[in-house]
């Protein structure tokens, strides 16, 4: 998507008192989604001084910030379980890992910088349930501290 086009999806989400979360991964798109106005980022990457400025300060988002909601097991279970249980082929893994990776250097950059985070679990991921937010806790407690 544009910025064009999630900006107007945001003012139209906006103006019924509606937050707009946006699923991205990568930092082109983390941009693209802050300048649009989203409310919150499921995911996120790798962060420049800008995406970190637009996170604390959204003048597009509903309540003038974007808080991240790092969702770790989006990339974990492809990134570090055994492939031979996953059934993932070396490209998939790797490039999960590479996900993983920035994702995780997001969420520090969101700790190191007071952006507002919350968490989530992405349970339509594969070995990743509904009930698994004490392994997203879990996995945050780990990598973060």
């Amino acid at each position: 998507m544009t910025e064009e086009e999630v900006a107007a999806i945001c003012e139209e989400a906006h103006k019924i008192g509606m937050r707009v979360a946006a699923h991205v991964e990568s930092t082109e798109g983390v941009r693209i989604a802050l300048k649009g106005g989203v409310d919150t980022i499921e995911h996120g990457a790798e962060m420049d001084e800008e995406i970190i400025s637009l996170y604390k300060n959204n003048p597009r988002a509903l309540k003038g910030y974007t808080a991240l909601i790092p969702t770790m097991q989006a990339a974990y279970p492809t990134a570090k379980l055994d492939t031979g249980l996953t059934k993932v082929n070396e490209t998939v893994k790797e490039n999960s890992q590479l996900v993983y990776d920035s994702m995780l250097k997001g969420l520090r950059q969101a700790m190191e910088h007071h952006i507002k985070i919350g968490v989530g679990t992405d349970a339509a991921m594969s070995y990743v349930t509904h009930y698994d937010i004490w392994r997203e806790v879990d996995e945050l407690l780990d990598s973060v501290w």
